[in-house]
């Protein structure tokens, strides 16, 4: 990775809140099926992921699994990734994505009655 890096976000928006691209989710979602789902990763190598997850538990702890899921021209095909994603509050994760054309991220499970929101960043070399 290069030593000097802006982060730009990958939906376009004014506001964080528009920028979102999980917005309030609060149940399992579905399997990406058409080949503009997600969001373009614009070429980039690595992107960062971030999420708040917030609600009122309701007996158990909150959480959310996410299957992410990438898109290939050279496939014409979604892939999913060979790893889920728990998040269980405010973080971040960085991932390689060099050379996969968009990026969805499903929400299989959640518990706890979550609301979870996350935002793309692209990692871009200044």
């Amino acid at each position: 990775m290069p030593k000097k890096v802006m982060v730009r976000t990958a939906v376009v928006g004014v506001t964080a809140n528009d920028r979102r691209l999980l917005t309030a989710a609060t149940a399992a979602t579905a399997d990406p099926s058409a080949s503009s789902d997600g969001v373009e990763l614009n070429r980039n190598e690595f992107v960062h992921l971030f999420f708040s997850l917030s609600g009122t538990p309701t007996g158990k702890s909150l959480s959310a699994l996410l299957q992410i899921w990438f898109y290939s021209d050279v496939s014409g095909k979604w892939h999913k990734a060979p790893t889920t994603l728990q998040v269980a509050d405010t973080k971040v994760e960085t991932l390689m994505v060099q050379g996969l054309t968009r990026l969805y991220l499903q929400v299989v499970t959640v518990s706890g009655a979550p609301i979870l929101d996350a935002w793309v960043g692209l990692v871009v070399p200044v």
